[in-house]
């Protein structure tokens, strides 16, 4: 199942690392910056570019590095939001700052152990 994260235009660099590691090792998703978490309401970045760079830089920041679809800057509501997709079915378990991830809900969260395990498995990691 597939989800969506939103965040607004001042989200930092690390928080959409944990997001992007989170949902890589989940089914993929969609992030959202400009639009608020809380509500949805469209509220728009000033500088798609700017915004588009820290996604970069995050997925930079997941060992091994994320290889992502550029993200698509989109008018709504006649403002600027930045899309980044998360693909479904990536080939690695992914980390960030040593941890490993997982979107659950609105959030990431650890792998279990026995999680982590199962997951390193199905992605052809590791083999028993």
């Amino acid at each position: 199942m597939s989800s969506t994260a939103r965040y607004t235009a001042n989200v930092s660099v690390s928080r959409l690392a944990s997001t992007l590691v989170g949902l890589a090792n989940a089914n993929g998703g969609t992030v959202l910056i400009g639009v608020s978490p809380r509500g949805g309401e469209v509220q728009g970045v000033p500088d798609p570019e700017e915004v588009s760079g820290r996604v970069f830089q995050a997925a930079l920041l997941a060992e091994p590095p994320l290889v992502l679809p550029i993200p698509k800057i989109e008018t709504r509501e006649g403002a600027s939001v930045v899309r980044v997709t998360v693909p479904a079915g990536l080939p690695h378990v992914y980390s960030f700052e040593g941890r490993y991830l997982i979107r659950s809900g609105r959030r990431e969260t650890p792998l279990s152990a026995r999680k982590l395990r199962e997951l390193l498995v199905s992605r052809g990691a590791i083999q028993f």
